[in-house]
């Protein structure tokens, strides 16, 4: 049901464990909420104790007492507006005044994206359902990972991802997670400012493999900075210093590839460099 295309050492700990042990315990998911900002919840009650549940925009509108069309807002304050008549006792139904939880709105995104059913039903289950692949932070296995699971077993009866990625969180240098309120984050945008948006992505991914913790150091993304992007910019700087002098357009550097020293010597041929890249994809 649950597989993670990922380090092979984390598999279990995140797949059948964390995420296999949160299934087996889990309780009632109560998808209410007493906010304003959400999604309405489409159910209708009247003072006889009589409920109903609206499935679609024109059903809506069909059973409104008020004129309204398919166009409808159907956020609050707008939808509040609206009334049923009751079937049972005749007197006008209102709606319920909880919105739903943000995380059944996560969870609808495989059907919410493509207007299932109302819209792509003939070639939902052949084009787009399930994911091919899922990739997500690893707290979200009792939050979005779950929402997903839960909505589309109870609609489709299956999982809604073949396989899941799991990038695990970002530490400050001493391994504590960063939090507000302990006074440890970063700011990444200054850090964009600083160092631009290039070194942080790079260092990120030089610190630690992605689904491992990984602490970050400023002084380590100084020393990327200087020894990798720095070597990076004086090649190209003395590139381009005498590339200018002489007027060389390097779009004519037009080598083929079998003439370039380095092919030779890597003994590497494109197909085999799209054989790998296939294989790693797949």
């Amino acid at each position: 049901m649950f597989r993670l295309s990922m380090h092979s050492c984390s598999t279990d700990f995140v797949g059948e464990k964390r995420f296999g042990n949160w299934l087996e315990n889990v309780n009632d998911w109560a998808i209410s909420r007493n906010r304003y900002w959400g999604t309405p919840i489409p159910i209708w009650r009247c003072e006889c104790g009589h409920l109903e549940c609206i499935g679609s925009r024109a059903e809506l509108a069909e059973k409104a007492q008020e004129d309204i069309t398919e166009d409808i807002e159907l956020h609050r304050p707008y939808v509040d507006d609206v009334h049923l008549t009751c079937p049972v006792c005749g007197k006008p139904m209102t709606r319920i005044p909880e919105v739903m939880d943000c995380w059944f709105d996560s969870g609808a995104m495989p059907f919410a994206q493509r207007h299932y059913p109302f819209e792509d039903k003939e070639n939902f289950d052949a084009d787009f359902f399930p994911a091919d692949f899922i990739c997500e932070g690893i707290d979200q296995t009792r939050g979005w990972f779950y929402s997903l699971m839960a909505i589309s077993t109870f609609i489709k009866g299956r999982s809604p991802y073949k396989n899941v990625l799991v990038n695990d969180l970002i530490l400050d240098k001493h391994g504590k997670k960063m939090s507000k309120h302990v006074g440890n984050t970063v700011d990444p945008f200054a850090l964009f400012d600083k160092y631009g948006a290039d070194a942080p992505r790079w260092y990120l991914l030089y610190a630690s493999p992605a689904w491992s913790p990984t602490k970050f150091d400023e002084d380590g993304l100084i020393e990327i900075v200087s020894k990798f992007f720095g070597t990076l910019r004086n090649v190209y700087n003395f590139f381009a210093l005498y590339s200018n002098q002489d007027d060389l357009d390097p779009a004519s550097l037009d080598v083929p590839y079998a003439k370039r020293p380095e092919a030779s010597t890597m003994n590497v041929t494109p197909k085999m460099v799209s054989g790998r890249v296939v294989k790693t994809s797949n």
